[in-house]
């Protein structure tokens, strides 16, 4: 007889996950909206009644079971009650992206999970995107720890290689059958995730934890890993950070230097909606020239901040003396001192300059910082601002990045995108994040994003971010 070769998957916890992790979150979210008191206990016991009988059932059955043990009318409460669970499962579970761009036409789905078939498949379909996958999944709930499915499937098929998360059922059990086996461990914290759980930043891990499965690739290296977790904290942290600090200081009006606060300033806005804030080009070559200064002035009011990623306050500081203007610059990041004269010093200090993290000394730079923050664009050149509506035409830089350079900032782009859906999708707001909770985990981000030297992979951002340093200098030297 003719058997097919394929891969079988797992679903929960391997093809999805679920934000709040542990499967009985789920029933955490049901319950005030049932109005039924003792709601979570009398589900859970309901399953545990079924267990103990010891045959197969599904979520129509736990809630039949919930109805005779509670005494609730079956007829009503049972279908609204398993609508409830279904619904709650799909609003909470997150597509593994790296697990599921494996999956090929034909692999066998086999999940042991009390969910019906049919809501196994919409899962697969809405959630996980597997729409050229029509093959019907195989479902019953036992039968890949008991190791009785396998049975079945192995006289139909011949099975390469088995993708689950559970050690037994997914990885012991198979092994059994002399089946190779792929234990996925995906769904779990990852050591950074794990970190912002311990500092109480629950909300932010779990988000981190999502972007991560919806966006890294089955190839994913220390790149990809970096973006998804340290890179988008770093984003997240210094946006919270910045709440904070426009609350303490009155500032109604941020605006965020381009290109580098592209990204931060999309984290900014989904936090803040409501809050009054605009990406400007405050970039070195149009500070320095000029040309752009009546453009600038006037998107500036008496309560606005301009918000920088790395920075020393010398551009702004220029912009400020040349044009009689007085506004504070928050960065996250501030080269040494020593590289500002006493002039620059004093004009920075005077517009009010404040840095979370500074160098440490002359030598230490934040290119790697840098690198990571392209938006996806060149550097603007010029501006040509349209007096009657006050649009604005770019003219930009040459775009002649490498491939590579493209690859990196699509996926940070995404990464930052998804981060942007996910604070939406779930309504978060992060209350009660304090800025002692903050610095230390934007030192902490930011020490691991420089070790990972993103900047000696983009040969064309090191070139021309030295050429506005080398005009510096050389108008210094001019000038002496």
């Amino acid at each position: 007889m003719f058997k097919k070769t394929v891969d079988s998957w797992d679903v929960f916890d391997t093809l999805v996950g679920r934000f709040h992790i542990l499967p009985e979150s789920v029933f955490d979210l049901m319950a005030p909206k049932t109005g039924l008191p003792g709601f979570k206990a009398a589900r859970l016991q309901a399953q545990r009644d079924l267990d103990a009988i010891g045959k197969p059932y599904d979520l129509r059955e736990i809630y039949r079971q919930f109805c005779r043990s509670t005494g609730a009318d079956a007829r009503t409460t049972a279908p609204a009650l398993f609508a409830l669970e279904v619904a709650t499962e799909l609003e909470q579970l997150i597509p593994v992206r790296a697990q599921i761009s494996q999956v090929a036409r034909g692999d066998l789905i086999v999940s042991d999970m009390y969910m019906p078939e049919d809501v196994i498949t919409d899962i697969l379909q809405r959630v996980c995107g597997l729409r050229q996958n029509r093959y019907p999944p195989v479902v019953g709930n036992w039968g890949k720890s008991t190791g009785t499915v396998w049975t079945a499937i192995l006289q139909h098929y011949i099975v390469r290689r088995h993708h689950g998360d559970n050690l037994h059922a997914d990885i012991a059990v198979p092994q059994r059958f002399r089946l190779s086996t792929q234990h996925v461990t995906d769904t779990g914290v990852t050591p950074w995730e794990n970190t912002l759980l311990q500092a109480g930043m629950k909300e932010a891990a779990l988000a981190l934890r999502e972007v991560r499965l919806r966006c890294m690739p089955a190839s994913a290296g220390a790149f990809e890993h970096a973006v998804a977790g340290e890179f988008l904290a770093m984003l997240l942290l210094y946006a919270l950070f910045l709440r904070l600090h426009a609350e303490e200081h009155d500032i109604r009006h941020y605006l965020f230097a381009a290109r580098e606060g592209v990204h931060l300033s999309a984290v900014f806005r989904a936090l803040m909606p409501g809050f009054d804030s605009e990406t400007i080009d405050f970039n070195r070559r149009l500070l320095a020239s000029g040309c752009a200064d009546s453009w600038f002035r006037s998107r500036i009011t008496p309560h606005s901040a301009i918000v920088d990623v790395v920075g020393t306050g010398r551009s702004v500081g220029q912009f400020c003396t040349r044009t009689d203007t007085s506004v504070p610059l928050v960065t996250l990041l501030a080269t040494s001192k020593a590289l500002l004269n006493a002039q620059e010093i004093a004009t920075r200090e005077r517009i009010g300059f404040h840095a979370i993290v500074e160098a440490s000394c002359a030598e230490q730079k934040f290119d790697a910082i840098e690198a990571l923050m392209d938006p996806g664009y060149p550097s603007v050149h010029e501006l040509a601002i349209d007096a009657g509506s006050r649009a604005v035409v770019r003219v930009m830089t040459p775009d002649d990045q490498t491939q590579r350079e493209r690859e990196c900032a699509l996926f940070v782009a995404n990464a930052v995108g998804e981060l942007v859906e996910v604070i939406h999708r779930r309504s978060l707001r992060f209350d009660g994040v304090s800025k002692a909770q903050i610095k230390p985990l934007l030192h902490q981000a930011v020490d691991k994003l420089q070790q990972l030297q993103h900047h000696v992979n983009s040969p064309s951002y090191a070139l021309k971010n030295s050429y506005p340093q080398r005009t510096y200098e050389a108008g210094q030297k001019a000038t002496a």
